[in-house]
């Protein structure tokens, strides 16, 4: 978002980054209804009230260097990893580990 802020224009900066803003109110704004109540979130209302010009970009994306890992099909590793069980003797190794 390159914004009209006085302070950063006096400050001499030309661009800022508020990294996220709900998609469905950035769309509300792009057709060009600003009316508070009909966004989803505050704050994307709030950052919006800078002024500025929204980029939409494609969803981010995991990549695993891992041979093993890769081999798994990324969602299904990456499902098996999310449950309870796992993250705790992961988190139980990685203590272990840190120990050492």
């Amino acid at each position: 978002m390159v914004g009209n802020h006085p302070v950063a224009r006096e400050r001499g900066l030309s661009a800022f980054d508020f990294v996220w803003i709900d998609e469905r109110d950035a769309r509300l704004a792009v057709a060009g209804h600003f009316a508070p109540e009909g966004f989803h979130d505050g704050a994307s209302f709030f950052k919006l009230g800078f002024g500025g010009d929204l980029r939409f970009l494609p969803p981010a994306q995991s990549r695993f260097f891992h041979p093993v890992l890769r081999l798994g099909g990324g969602r299904g590793v990456l499902r098996v990893l999310e449950r309870p069980w796992v993250r705790s003797r992961l988190a139980d190794y990685w203590s272990m580990k840190s120990r050492e």
